[in-house]
């Protein structure tokens, strides 16, 4: 009880400062994206500065460590479920090739780039202290899982300077779009080198294995985004909730975590399933869906 308190104490007071960074940074012409990294850049700093980092205690590690849990199943789907929410429906179907494009082909590229350089750098002794090396990369599955983790590149600063400037809605589309889904394609790749074991990762057995996982997550996750969309569309065309605004958007908000859920618990990946309920057929606010 008391964890919980401290966390959600922490978290509330956070939040008020970020709104107050953002609304400073947007005064002075600044991303607000940028205030929000700054504040975590330096508060990060004093942590590490005061040995906070390494304190034993309870409360404090509650707070200050990252619980991968809550990140997946509470901050993760209203992020990739409001992006895909407000992307043009017509202008990312009809760029859809170049979306995944970008978003598989990239995203991939990407991390093996960084894969190929961090291990060159490990073997350069460019990660040495003293006689020991803290990130020495000499496992390929090592420097892949790095890799991999930093590939997909989130735009949110550009994202909200083209919306600023109201740039033409086709860049803004497929800038848009290609987060949302290089986001999933890291995850999945993630996960797809976790489970390979470090002696057979230089196999050729195992490329086939990382391509065959790549796709049978990839295809159950549209699966079931679908599967959650089809009933959900028809329920939501069907049924008349003109007059009960709030539990339709409950509803199509619920949906859309359903097939999230669903997805994870299937071990295939939320983020591909989530974007797919308002694109099946539900109604968006631009088709009549209250505010």
């Amino acid at each position: 009880h008391e964890v919980i308190g401290v966390d959600l104490m922490f978290v509330s007071y956070a939040l008020v400062l970020l709104i107050l960074l953002a609304i400073a940074a947007e005064q002075r012409h600044v991303p607000s994206s940028v205030a929000a990294i700054s504040a975590g850049a330096v508060l990060g700093g004093v942590l590490r500065l005061t040995g906070a980092d390494r304190d034993r205690d309870l409360l404090l590690r509650s707070v200050i460590f990252f619980d991968e849990e809550l990140f997946v199943y509470v901050l993760l789907p209203p992020i990739i479920f409001e992006a895909g929410f407000s992307t043009s429906r017509h202008h990312f179907f009809s760029n859809l090739f170049t979306i995944l494009l970008y978003a598989v082909v990239g995203t991939i590229a990407t991390a093996i780039l960084i894969a190929l350089a961090c291990q060159l750098a490990g073997q350069a002794g460019w990660f040495r202290v003293g006689d020991e090396d803290a990130l020495d990369f000499s496992s390929p599955k090592d420097a892949c899982l790095f890799g991999a983790l930093i590939s997909a590149t989130d735009p949110v600063a550009t994202l909200s300077i083209m919306g600023a400037y109201s740039v033409d809605p086709l860049m803004y589309t497929v800038v848009a779009g290609e987060s949302v889904l290089n986001d999933a394609v890291a995850i999945v790749l993630v996960r797809i080198l976790s489970d390979l074991k470090a002696d057979a990762f230089g196999h050729p057995a195992a490329l086939i294995f990382g391509v065959w996982k790549f796709i049978s997550i990839s295809a159950g996750s549209l699966a079931v985004g679908v599967a959650v969309a089809a009933p959900s569309a028809m329920l939501l065309r069907r049924v008349d909730l003109s007059h009960h605004a709030a539990f339709e958007l409950s509803l199509l908000l619920l949906f859309g975590y359903c097939a999230y859920v669903t997805s994870e618990v299937l071990h295939c990946s939320g983020s591909e399933s989530r974007p797919h309920p308002p694109r099946h057929g539900t109604p968006t606010p631009r088709d009549g869906t209250p505010p």
